[in-house]
């Protein structure tokens, strides 16, 4: 019994040494280096190098032009449409070819074509040739002809020319648009004449 209380007090003096210890930084009393803590502090981590941001635009700097997104194409000088003119002129030409071409069309020579006529298509010549008077197709030879159904004759087999291919050349013919040449001027209006006699003092 004895034996153990002896046990217990070594072993309460021992954890008061260590306890002692623990209290002065673990330095023992006969160590001559200085004590050091029992831990270690955890390092910091190494700083970032700062971010450099954007720089700011000066407020007196003038804004830049801005390109649009689709610029309009540009369109090649062969692909506009063609004048008016042109167009009608053709349209007429061409329901001349498509309804006498058979018979005076430029592939026969005059000697094949109806009358001599192989120009057909060609507005030009028919004016020379009197077939077509401008801005008066209704003395317009061919055009008195197709509308009385002569031409094309009943015994080629081909059918009568329907009113609105007529109207097709009769339109150009009439349009004063399409022969500036021989639209006359308009009048200038000179005003009332003035009398270039000497009426006298008295009028009289």
């Amino acid at each position: 019994m004895r034996c153990i209380k002896i046990v217990r007090a070594c072993r309460a003096v021992g954890l008061g040494l260590l306890l002692g210890a623990l209290a002065c930084g673990g330095k023992a009393e006969d160590d001559p280096r200085a004590a050091e803590p029992s831990y270690t502090a955890p390092r910091a981590n190494p700083s970032s190098p700062p971010v450099s941001s954007p720089p700011v635009a000066s407020a007196t700097q003038p804004p830049q032009s801005v390109p649009p997104m689709n610029p309009p194409p540009r369109q090649p000088p062969g692909m506009r449409e063609r004048p008016p003119v042109n167009l009608a002129r053709a349209a007429a030409e061409n329901v001349l070819m498509s309804n006498c071409g058979p018979c005076h069309g430029p592939s026969l020579t005059p000697a094949q074509a109806q009358d001599g006529i192989n120009y057909i298509n060609d507005i030009d010549k028919l004016v020379v040739n009197g077939l077509i008077l401008p801005l008066n197709s209704a003395d317009s030879r061919i055009i008195v002809l197709m509308r009385n159904g002569i031409e094309p004759p009943p015994s080629s087999g081909y059918p009568r020319m329907t009113d609105a291919d007529i109207a097709v050349v009769a339109d150009y013919i009439d349009n004063p648009r399409f022969w500036p040449i021989l639209v006359p001027a308009p009048l200038e209006d000179a005003g009332t004449p003035t009398p270039t006699g000497d009426a006298g003092a008295d009028g009289g």
